[in-house]
């Protein structure tokens, strides 16, 4: 749990650069207010068994109304999270007799993270880049896109801030990965934490998971949560319209047959 000191005046402290906003909370003239959030796990979401119906479009209709989507291939679906902490539910169809051979070659990757920290700021970083398994054990990460940070937050001296914040970000690491043969996926050697996530029976699409709590490096103690979604890279480059065929153009058309002079 985290939280943060007074508003102020009520309204952002933006620094420069920083895009100005209404302070998130209604703390009025010299008011005081905190924020205070909580990273827990939700079991219970997990552990339920029930009937759904899916559409001859892949829609897929849950018992409390919530309306997911099914790929074409039936191996992932994707739904709104309805209850007290609305989020996204992604999942793949369980694999079985994998192992560390078909999740090879590089995948195309986007990471959201939620981080809270100790003096009541609360950020949300999308990263972007290349993950790269090679077949045996080896997985290289390649960040080298923007880093997109959305933070709010209260500090000790009496102000908030909203601000959302582009930065250019580059990191590279190596890691060992192991798949189990129902496709559950486990990558070691980052830090002092375990990446986990599962695989796609085609390896096509891969989801992994990690966080931290409490860690206080600098006297400021963090907790995040990551979600990571990969989709293989195309070995070849795509054609400009994917699914249509070649078009060739029309037929050469040949001129006029050529008309002998006349005999005198």
């Amino acid at each position: 749990m985290v939280g943060g000191g007074a508003c102020g005046d009520g309204f952002c402290d933006a620094g420069a650069g920083e895009d100005e906003a209404n302070c998130p909370q209604d703390c009025g003239i010299g008011g005081a207010c905190a924020i205070t959030a909580t990273l827990q796990a939700s079991p219970e979401l997990f552990n339920n068994t029930f009937s759904v119906s899916v559409a001859s479009d892949g829609t897929i209709t849950f018992p409390n109304s919530v309306v997911g989507t099914l790929s074409a291939d039936g191996n992932f679906f994707m739904a709104p999270d309805a209850g007290a902490d609305a989020g996204i539910i992604l999942a793949t169809r369980q694999g079985s007799g994998m192992s560390n051979a078909p999740l090879k070659g590089s995948y195309n990757i986007m990471a959201f993270a939620d981080n809270l920290n100790s003096i009541g700021q609360i950020s949300t970083d999308l990263t972007t880049g290349t993950v790269t398994f090679d077949g045996a054990d080896i997985v290289n990460f390649e960040l080298t896109d923007d880093l997109v940070r959305r933070s709010e937050g209260c500090n000790t001296s009496g102000g908030c801030a909203i601000f959302i914040d582009v930065s250019s970000f580059a990191e590279s690491f190596t890691a060992t990965y192991n798949v189990s043969a129902n496709g559950q996926v486990t990558i070691v050697g980052v830090g002092d934490e375990s990446i986990t996530g599962v695989l796609s029976p085609d390896a096509s699409f891969i989801l992994l998971t990690f966080g931290f709590d409490n860690e206080c490096p600098n006297g400021i103690c963090d907790s995040e949560r990551v979600l990571i979604i990969g989709v293989k890279a195309p070995v070849h480059p795509l054609p400009d319209n994917p699914g249509q065929p070649d078009n060739p153009g029309p037929p050469d058309v040949p001129g006029p047959p050529d008309i002998p002079g006349r005999g005198r």
